[in-house]
């Protein structure tokens, strides 16, 4: 379980370093499936981060747990389509 948790970690931390690297975000929040396990998975996800983005070794980037855990990638959904129909309530098909 401790060699898959550094495995994920590092990888994790290799795919994060590529979005921190361009916009230099104030933080990382884990979400989604990630976000139970960012106790795990905190550790391997900061070394690797302090590893590939040289800003970190002045800046350090803060991880943290996103509140909304699983349910980020629904709640992401229904907003989109609430910002569509309240964009153009017209468009919206009511059933006859």
């Amino acid at each position: 379980v401790l060699a898959a948790r550094g495995t994920v970690g590092a990888l994790l931390a290799t795919a994060l370093a590529s979005a921190v690297n361009l916009p230099a975000p104030g933080a990382v929040v884990l979400g989604g499936y990630f976000a139970p396990l960012s106790d795990w998975l905190h550790e391997p996800v900061e070394h690797g981060l302090r590893r590939r983005v040289p800003a970190a070794r002045w800046r350090p980037v803060p991880i943290l747990e996103s509140r909304l855990q699983r349910g980020a990638a629904v709640r992401g959904a229904a907003a989109l389509s609430l910002r569509q129909v309240m964009a153009d309530p017209a468009r919206v098909v009511t059933p006859a």
